[in-house]
């Protein structure tokens, strides 16, 4: 069993920021557990933690329809099912039906497409909100994770209006409703399916599905919306997978921890491999990091047990 623990802080300490923190942790499982940076810049991050503000936002409505249907003419937001036919499942809303339930097996011709409208219809037409029941909210995430918008993700967690958890806060929640206006059950915590953001897109913990139990995994930080520091622990069967990044006097500051026995992808952002440092070395020289490539403003290295602090210029 793994175990998490979440934290968030920024600038500003919000109502909106607390209930990301509740509704985090609860979907953390039984391990999970949260703790509040109430105004600690500088403090030793607990197992979790995110430098920012936050709190998912989603329409509401929890109607759930699996049944397959043929997509509209108009549609660019196509997979192909069994037999070459064009369907799609509805799950609690517009953007679960069209973009999370078949982005990962989209064709790559039409995956730009989809990033394009997905992106129109969260800040345009939704004005930085969701168009989905709590139900959707894991498979729209996990989609965004995928195509590396965590961008659009902070965008409608961030939000305190209605629908979403700050508007839950507002309204004096302390757990999660059932549905984004409060009807029926006022506490649903089985629906915070945000929780797995905070871990994964910003502390960047990731599992490598060709090496179980986190023999190797994957850690990929993002720096996103006005967040200044994130702290993220992780327990494994393996021991604990720590990622803790801060952004200081223009520089990009990255701890991690990798257990004993277990290896590593780490991708620190950085537009030069070679402006990377390691424990305020040049990377190239230290002990136990091989430079792997450089993709998309990352530099992408390999490395083995121990604890590293890697650290790169940022603008």
């Amino acid at each position: 069993m793994s175990g998490y623990c979440v934290s968030l802080h920024n600038r500003h300490l919000s109502a909106a920021l607390r209930v990301a923190v509740i509704a985090c942790a609860i979907t953390l499982g039984l391990a999970g557990r949260a703790a509040l940076a109430q105004d600690l810049p500088t403090a030793t991050p607990s197992p979790v933690q995110i430098g920012a503000q936050a709190t998912p936002d989603v329409q509401s409505g929890l109607s759930v329809d699996i049944t397959p249907e043929p997509i509209a003419p108009d549609t660019i937001l196509t997979s192909d099912a069994a037999g070459g036919e064009l369907r799609t499942t509805r799950l609690s809303g517009t953007l679960p039906n069209k973009f999370s339930a078949h982005y990962l097996g989209l064709r790559p011709e039409l995956r730009d497409a989809v990033k394009k409208r997905l992106e129109e219809k969260i800040l345009v037409e939704h004005n930085g909100h969701l168009d989905v029941g709590l139900v959707g909210v894991p498979l729209l995430t996990e989609s965004l994770l995928q195509m590396d918008r965590n961008d659009l993700v902070f965008e409608y967690t961030a939000k305190e209006t209605y629908p979403g958890w700050g508007y839950m806060l507002a309204e004096g929640a302390t757990t999660t409703w059932e549905h984004w206006d409060a009807h029926r059950s006022h506490i649903h915590n089985c629906y915070n399916g945000i929780g797995a953001w905070f871990y994964r897109g910003l502390a960047g913990i990731r599992p490598d599905a060709a090496a179980p139990g986190y023999a190797h995994f994957v850690i990929k930080p993002s720096v996103t919306g006005d967040l200044t520091w994130v702290s993220a622990r992780q327990d494994t069967v393996r021991g604990v997978i720590e990622s803790v990044w801060r952004v200081e006097d223009g520089r990009f500051v990255w701890d991690v921890r990798i257990p004993a026995n277990t290896s590593a992808t780490v991708m620190v952002p950085a537009s030069e491999p070679g402006a990377v440092t390691e424990s305020d070395r040049p990377v190239s020289e230290a002990e136990g990091v091989q430079l792997v490539r450089a993709e998309n403003g990352r530099a992408v290295f390999e490395v083995g047990a121990g604890r590293y602090r890697f650290s790169a210029p940022w603008q």
